[in-house]
């Protein structure tokens, strides 16, 4: 019979944590009339017009008739794809506590953009991306983690633990849930962003709210 996996105290606390936030989120979401993925105003710079390209954090804009699970902005990490047309995509969480070992705690300040969801990281033309807005840029020496990261999808021995989420190991899991909606979320934001066969795109990127674009801002962009 094999051995039964033990959790880190560290990891069940940051477990607890976490499930606590996740369970407020959804009665939040379940209200009338309630929007708690608006509250993004500690972040970003206004770039809008930049093309897409690796190395941008840019922020996806929600889909006008899109299902309540995908009614929120979303902001991303864009790193090299495998052809010299594509792009790699990797969501940050709307959580501040990694769910999973396959989250990262990215150790930026911003809210938004503390934990990378390395898991439900797609690949698409940087064409497609082009209804969006350029929120920032991600260092080099994150970069070159992030892709590490996304090599192995495991927490390196030599990195810090409390950095990872806590393992998942039970079908029933609350996080299950999680990761099937975050999944639909990258899915339905990608795909409705695709090229229609007569060359237009499907979203038409609407004038940039100012409250959603002060986001990513680092207080010394704020400053100026």
């Amino acid at each position: 019979m094999p051995a039964k996996q033990t959790i880190p105290e560290y990891h069940r606390q940051q477990l607890e944590a976490w499930l606590e936030t996740y369970r407020v989120d959804r009665a939040l979401r379940d209200e009338p009339g309630s929007d708690p993925d608006r509250d993004v105003e500690d972040c970003l710079s206004n770039t809008q017009g930049a093309a897409p390209m690796a190395s941008q954090i840019r922020l996806l804009p929600p889909i006008g008739d899109a299902t309540p699970q995908i009614e929120r902005p979303v902001y991303v990490c864009l790193l090299p794809g495998d052809r010299p047309d594509g792009i790699t995509v990797v969501p940050f969480s709307r959580f501040r506590l990694p769910a999973t070992p396959q989250e990262w705690k990215t150790g930026l300040r911003p809210g938004p953009l503390q934990v990378l969801c390395l898991w439900n990281a797609h690949t698409c033309k940087t064409d497609n991306l082009r209804a969006s807005w350029q929120a920032g840029t991600i260092p080099a020496p994150k970069r070159q983690m992030i892709a590490t990261l996304l090599q192995t999808l495991n927490p390196l021995h030599d990195w810090p633990s409390r950095r990872f989420g806590p393992p998942l190991l039970h079908p029933l899991d609350p996080r299950q849930t999680y990761l099937q909606e975050e999944r639909l979320l990258m899915h339905e934001l990608l795909a409705a962003r695709v090229k229609t066969p007569s060359n237009t795109i499907h979203y038409e990127i609407p004038k940039p709210d100012i409250q959603l674009l002060r986001a990513a801002e680092s207080p010394d962009e704020a400053e100026t």
